[in-house]
């Protein structure tokens, strides 16, 4: 997961600068569109040879694309999750540590943000406000989600976050 950060960095400056031209209403249709190919591409890796799911893991490339990729689409639109989702499907992590190493991941990567946000005029005292609301709500989702996981099979659990990530890449492509 470590190697994934300087490219991470990487797309987040990217993402800060972009967002001083574009609108991130204009670029989510193009990351639902990438979010789409990128499971077409995890489906498919049984298609594509064993030699190609051996290697991919471990690429340096795939590492340096899904890293900026993520980076990127957090920055710009709050989207890195089906990014992620692939990536860590891809890496073979069992659920648990799934689970874990997203929700470490997105929070260095959101801590990493707040500056940028904050220049960009995104987050004020009143969006602050507005998500301290949500805490309890928040907790609530967390422990219902900590007994599911315990409950449900591996395969399951990798069926439900395509399908998550399929769900979320239509909404950004609709709007």
């Amino acid at each position: 997961m470590f190697s994934l950060v300087p490219w991470v960095l990487i797309g987040i400056v990217i993402g800060y600068f972009v967002l001083d031209y574009v609108t991130s209403e204009q670029l989510k249709p193009m990351i639902g569109i990438l979010v789409l190919a990128l499971i077409l591409l995890h489906i498919s890796r049984e298609k594509l040879g064993e030699r190609f799911n051996e290697m991919l893991p471990g690429s340096k490339i795939f590492t340096f694309s899904m890293g900026i990729l993520a980076g990127f689409t957090t920055m710009i639109g709050n989207a890195a999750g089906g990014v992620m989702a692939i990536y860590l499907l891809v890496k073979g992590l069992p659920k648990k540590e799934f689970v874990g190493t997203g929700a470490w991941f997105f929070l260095f990567v959101n801590v990493v943000k707040l500056p940028f946000y904050i220049s960009l005029g995104m987050i004020t005292v009143e969006s602050i406000t507005f998500n301290m609301w949500l805490i309890p709500a928040i907790l609530v989702g967390a422990i219902i989600g900590v007994k599911v996981i315990k409950i449900m099979p591996q395969k399951v659990f990798q069926v439900l976050v395509l399908l998550f990530a399929a769900l979320g890449a239509i909404r950004l492509i609709i709007g």
